[in-house]
């Protein structure tokens, strides 16, 4: 069997979720043969609470002052609208998910039979017993945020001491609870060639896991910081790893349609105070499920040309004139700021 397409079918057939496997089924062919731009993946937020301070995190970003967090009633429906629209995948993200008090609660309301499951974790949080728990509540995959294979590189980077034994722990935890694992590192220009990368790379490829290297965006401390961005020699660099590895891909590499940016066209994001962005670096509301429709937010978003297509570069991470242009006005802004102040139709 080809090595893409094993890693593919390990990571999206669950074969305790027959439904699931009717519903994706029904996407691809709806994607390859009909061409038809279907919800795949919706990333929620469920709290931008969190016990690291990682260098490049933007979850405070999204906070408001003043207001309550989506409940779970509210999530539920989020849920129902995107089932409507094709979604099959949730990624359940933070801040730290794993300190949301109402996770189990939460999973329930997401049809997590029929959907993939996911969730985002710095690792440090993971014990037997909720491995066990999340695992019988429908949870699949854990994704683990790996930053370098030298710890006291990941320790800085996370600024905690101890956070890279605790992620290796969480790992073999995860394993052994039947979850499965995939690990992203954030690659920038200060480490995408470096030792620490490199070793991240060999530990994926060692244990059979999925690796998803996700650029670096001038978000967090990283606000406005230009030179952090992947250059050409960078992203040379980091395709040959791509094309060398099967398990090895970027984050615009994963979807029904064809390769490239999928913010809009199928993935959304939604921040625990209802706001709905194309990806959780681009702070640009295109509605509240408080007020719109999941549906709605996205048809506004794919009203613009630049994110009804599968763009081959990232505008958050590549796009010069995106960034200066567009982003670089949300830099400052503590708040989402809402779509027709820059874009009109």
């Amino acid at each position: 069997m080809n090595g893409s397409l094993y890693y593919n079918l390990y990571y999206s057939f669950v074969l305790r979720k027959p439904k699931l496997l009717f519903r994706l089924l029904i996407n691809t062919i709806k994607a390859k043969i009909f061409k038809k731009k279907v919800l795949r993946y919706l990333d929620i937020c469920v709290s931008s609470k969190c016990n690291l301070k990682c260098a490049h995190c933007f979850a405070t970003a999204f906070e408001k002052e003043g207001e309550n967090e989506l409940s779970l009633d509210e999530w539920q429906d989020v849920s129902n609208q995107a089932t409507d629209l094709g979604c099959v995948t949730y990624g359940i993200t933070g801040g730290e998910p794993l300190l949301y008090e109402k996770l189990t609660e939460l999973l329930k309301r997401m049809h997590p039979f029929e959907n993939l499951i996911t969730i985002n974790t710095n690792g440090t949080l993971l014990t037997d017993e909720l491995a066990r728990r999340l695992y019988r509540s429908g949870v699949d995959i854990f994704q683990f945020s790996m930053d370098s294979s030298i710890s006291e590189e990941h320790d800085k980077f996370r600024k905690m001491d101890g956070t890279y034994d605790k992620l290796m722990n969480a790992i073999r935890i995860a394993k052994k609870n039947r979850l499965k694992v995939t690990i992203v590192c954030t690659v920038s220009h200060k480490n995408m060639q470096s030792q620490g990368v490199k070793g991240v790379i060999d530990f994926a490829v060692k244990n059979k896991l999925l690796l998803i290297f996700s650029r670096a965006t001038p978000a967090g401390e990283w606000v406005g910081k230009k030179e952090i961005l992947l250059t050409k020699e960078d992203q040379e660099y980091m395709y040959n790893i791509v094309k060398k590895y099967p398990n090895v891909r970027t984050d615009m590499d994963t979807n029904f349609g064809p390769y490239g940016c999928s913010a809009a066209t199928e993935k959304l994001y939604v921040t625990s105070f209802g706001d709905v962005v194309p990806c959780p670096f681009m702070h640009i509301g295109f509605g509240n499920v408080r007020k719109n429709s999941l549906k709605k937010a996205r048809e506004n978003m794919l009203s613009l040309a630049r994110l009804n297509c599968y763009s081959p570069i990232c505008h958050v991470a590549e796009d010069a004139e995106f960034i200066e242009n567009i982003l670089s006005k949300t830099f400052k802004s503590k708040k989402i700021i809402d779509w027709k102040s820059f874009f009109t139709l």
